[in-house]
């Protein structure tokens, strides 16, 4: 079970578990901060097109977006 795998961990040496976990953070880490600054960049990218600043008025006018219809031109 999952309480067993723990416990098992738990039972390695002080300094080894230490040294696992800085390894792993020191792997994982570089990884993640690739991820975040392309996140980043890909919002601020989406918050400069002419969509992000229609859904911005459409929230502030409290309408629906216009590329929401509206439903009267529906047949």
């Amino acid at each position: 079970t999952e309480q067993q795998w723990i416990a098992n961990i738990l039972t390695g040496a002080p300094g080894a578990l230490r040294e696992t976990k800085r390894l792993l953070h020191s792997a994982a880490w570089p990884q993640v901060s690739r991820q975040l600054d392309a996140a980043v960049e890909t919002s601020a990218s989406a918050r400069e097109t002419a969509e992000a600043r229609e859904g911005l008025q459409a929230f502030l006018g409290k309408r629906k977006p216009a590329w929401i219809p509206d439903g009267s031109d529906q047949t």
